[in-house]
C-alpha cells in the first residue's frame, strides 16, 4: 500500500497524470482505496476500519490472562464476573 501511495505522489509531483487505476492495478489494491489515501481521505497506508477498542492490549491481554486461569482452576468466569471485575473500563 505504501509503496503505490508512493508511486501515486511521485507522479503528482512530476507533473504527470495520476493513473490511480492503472497504479492500482500493479499493486493489487482496489482503485478506490487507493484514491481515499492519496487524496487524504483516510490517512496513512495502514488498516483503518472499525471503531477504536474499549481496552488497551494490555488490559486485553491481562483479561484473557485472568480467564485461561480461572478456567485452568475450574472456575470460569460469568458474563457478570468479568464485569464486575472489568466493568468500569467495558462500559461505554
Amino acid at each position: 500500500m505504501a509503496n503505490a501511495i508512493g508511486a501515486c505522489l511521485e507522479q503528482k509531483q512530476t507533473g504527470g497524470h495520476v493513473h490511480l487505476r492503472h497504479i492500482a492495478n500493479e499493486y493489487g489494491i482496489p482503485p478506490s482505496t487507493l484514491d481515499r489515501r492519496v487524496n487524504g481521505k483516510v490517512a496513512g497506508s495502514c488498516h483503518a476500519s472499525g471503531r477504536p477498542t474499549i481496552l488497551s492490549s494490555t488490559e486485553e491481554d491481562e483479561l484473557c490472562e485472568v480467564l485461561k486461569v480461572m478456567s485452568r482452576r475450574g472456575f470460569p468466569l460469568s458474563e457478570g464476573q468479568v464485569h464486575a471485575r472489568f466493568g468500569k473500563r467495558l462500559c461505554c
